[in-house]
């Protein structure tokens, strides 16, 4: 089961979007307040988050900021705050969506599962692209073939030749 983070100072948007979340299969936690949801991000491995920006004791930028130190996991910033500079420096920031409120509920929830859905099979293709260490010698190999290529082995010849050609036959 999917394990997603609310960070929300509106205990009724918080607890309406944890219903629909649970409602979709989602595991919920809840912080409400900037300082409470990083040390919970901290202790606790999360597959997405959902944070407000104007948050009590840390803003939700500062937030983010902080998460970003040490963990890649998507984080959907949903906000009053809908100036472009404030989405900007949002996604600059590090946040992989920016929901502005009022929000759809129906929207909220496809961009969570797509998000999701994106981890999900990231996290599919990086086991099987490990898989047994295959694709560590195919690299290698692949390696190994293009320092035997080399173009110094290109006679010169062959080069003059198709420079010398009319521009309508030049490849």
């Amino acid at each position: 089961m999917e394990r997603i983070l609310i960070i929300e100072d509106e205990t009724k948007i918080a607890r309406f979007i944890q219903l629909e979340l649970n409602h979709e299969g989602y595991e919920v936690e809840l912080a409400f307040d900037g300082r409470d949801g990083l040390e919970l991000c901290k202790s606790r491995p999360f597959d997405l988050v959902l944070l407000d920006v104007m948050l009590p004791s840390l803003n939700g930028f500062e937030v983010l900021r902080r998460i970003r130190q040490f963990s890649s996991v998507a984080v959907i910033l949903l906000t009053a705050k809908d100036d472009i500079i404030d989405k900007v420096l949002g996604l600059d920031s590090g946040a992989d969506d920016y929901i502005t409120k009022p929000f759809s509920p129906p929207i909220v929830l496809a961009r969570v599962r797509n998000h999701v859905n994106l981890k999900l099979k990231s996290d599919r293709l990086e086991r099987y692209a490990n898989l047994d260490g295959l694709t560590d010698i195919a690299n290698r190999r692949r390696l190994e073939y293009s320092a035997k290529v080399s173009y110094r082995s290109i006679p010169w010849s062959i080069f003059r030749f198709s420079c010398a050609l009319p521009a309508s036959r030049a490849c």
